[in-house]
């Protein structure tokens, strides 16, 4: 039989985050990971978790490459080990003696000893359902572990596109536009920065254009010398889509 605890003086342990509270019990396997609420305070306790199969007390969710995941964890255990895996891991293929770092996207110990709190940051490198594995400190002669919390901020990836054509002729104008595309798509009303280098400019030019609610934006210029400009597009993301950017060459003529 599985003893599961739940301390009641945890909401006081995690009350650094102003949110409400998603309440958890997280499983024993990956396969029974509960799944993270994503901008919430997510509870675990992972005092006992030496009576489970793995002594780990797993978390999921899904991500899509690119993404980047910052987690504020608090706990008890300052020695607490936080692992994250590629997505597929299942209780068929996960083994806890293994040492493959090839199914891992990140491990560490990111708790301070002095304040008992930290941040986990990794990025995804696949689309999927990621599980992430909670284990607690094995100190001499005890089990240690304890109560924690954490919360999970989550910075979409970004594809910039932008296009232009390959000729133009000098001081007339032509058409330039492109997409910042995403899962869920960007704000409405996001602005995308446009710098031009080319031949006979001391110094780029710059231009802000806005994204529509489809991610598309557009606009036209006008080069006065003749020559091959390089167009950067850069979006430069929020608190929850990440920057990227894109190149296009026109030869003026």
């Amino acid at each position: 039989m599985k003893l599961r605890v739940v301390l009641g003086g945890l909401i006081a342990a995690v009350a650094f985050v102003v949110v409400p509270t998603a309440l958890a019990n997280p499983g024993d396997t990956p396969d029974q990971a509960f799944p993270i609420t994503i901008g919430q305070v997510n509870q675990g306790n992972d005092t006992l978790i030496y009576d489970s199969t793995s002594g780990l007390q797993f978390w999921a969710m899904t991500l899509a490459k690119g993404d980047k995941v910052t987690m504020d964890v608090q706990s008890d255990d300052w020695y607490q080990a936080i692992t994250v895996y590629v997505p597929g891991m299942t209780d068929f293929n996960y083994d806890p003696f293994s040492r493959d770092t090839r199914n891992i996207v990140y491990s560490g110990r990111p708790i301070s000893q002095t304040t008992h709190a930290g941040q986990a940051i990794f990025t995804a490198t696949q689309d999927g359902r990621s599980v992430i594995g909670f284990s607690c400190a094995c100190q001499t002669g005890t089990l240690g572990g304890g109560p924690y919390g954490f919360t999970v901020l989550v910075q979409q990836a970004t594809q910039m596109q932008v296009g232009a054509p390959a000729l133009a002729k000098r001081a007339r104008s032509f058409a330039v536009s492109g997409t910042v595309s995403t899962l869920g798509g960007v704000p409405a009303n996001s602005k995308v920065a446009l710098t031009i280098k080319g031949p006979g400019m001391k110094k780029p030019l710059s231009m802000v254009v806005t994204v529509t609610s489809n991610g598309r934006f557009a606009t036209h210029l006008r080069l006065p010398h003749t020559g091959t400009y390089v167009l950067t597009a850069t979006y430069y993301g929020d608190a929850t889509h990440r920057a990227s950017a894109a190149t296009a060459k026109v030869h003026v003529g």
